[in-house]
């Protein structure tokens, strides 16, 4: 709203974005059955809905146009997620596309794709899903979108079986993207594909500081558990594999806890 107010926007437009905004952050009321909000929420949406034409309506050339439009769509991309309508999804799909049509280059073409990206993926459409991805890493390579992105074109690649493709994309993310956390979850992937087959070794420090390898147990079955404190399942797990340690570990068992909270206190008291 601020930003409008400095690009020009007349103290009506300001308004009607105000109220625009106050329907999208309205709270929907989490008390009752799950069709009541369900209802609840396609109320909301369709409040802001409404809003989104008349903004369009009376300020064709508005400051914010761009995004109101872009507004629109998801709100109709949300619709189908909560109503389950078709319909729905091809208003997002069809106002999506003529917002990148109207202004290719704006910060909201690229989101209306990252949505439409989005929907293709979810419809198992992976080519055009594939598409948008690469649009947004082609036409806003500086955008926050555009790591993401290319790990969608790496996804989409895996899920319609072209394990070529699907490398090439990961690597280019991990390349191109070093820093942002899709980079550094693509170099994750990497590494562990040149794992299989490979001798793994981990050091490990004990709570009374020592240290040890993994192949320190080389010859022996050895069996690396991760648990917390603070998960229940966690717990009952880590009480059946101290039951296990005691019964074979004559025959040669190594159980290692790795423990995942945050300090020593309850890591003690749990011991």
């Amino acid at each position: 709203l601020e930003q409008a107010s400095r690009e020009g926007a007349t103290a009506q437009e300001t308004d009607l974005l105000r109220k625009l905004h106050d329907a999208l952050d309205a709270k929907v009321a989490s008390a009752g059955d799950k069709e009541a909000r369900t209802q609840a929420v396609l109320e909301k949406l369709t409040r802001a809905q409404k809003l989104c034409d008349e903004y369009l309506r009376s300020f064709p050339k508005g400051v914010s146009v761009g995004e109101v439009r872009f507004r629109k769509s998801w709100l109709y991309y949300q619709s189908y997620r909560y109503g389950r309508k078709r319909e729905r999804r091809d208003q997002a799909m069809d106002v999506a596309a003529k917002l990148i049509a109207d202004m290719p280059g704006s910060v909201w073409a690229c989101k209306a794709r990252a949505l439409r990206m989005q929907l293709f993926r979810a419809q198992r459409q992976f080519a055009e899903g594939i598409a948008e991805a690469q649009a947004i890493v082609k036409d806003f390579p500086d955008n926050k979108l555009a790591p993401e992105a290319q790990y969608y074109v790496y996804d989409m690649y895996r899920r319609c079986k072209r394990p070529a493709q699907a490398e090439a994309a990961l690597k280019l993310l991990a390349e191109r993207y070093p820093e942002s956390a899709w980079g550094r979850k693509a170099a994750g992937v990497l590494k562990r594909a040149t794992l299989t087959g490979q001798p793994l070794d981990i050091d490990f420090t004990t709570a009374d500081k020592a240290t040890f390898k993994l192949s320190d147990y080389r010859g022996k079955v050895a069996l690396v558990a991760y648990w917390s404190s603070g998960s229940a399942p966690s717990m009952t797990f880590h009480k059946r594999l101290t039951v296990l340690h005691r019964l074979y570990s004559a025959d040669g068992l190594v159980i290692i806890g790795v423990n995942l909270d945050p300090g020593s206190e309850s890591f003690v008291e749990a011991e």
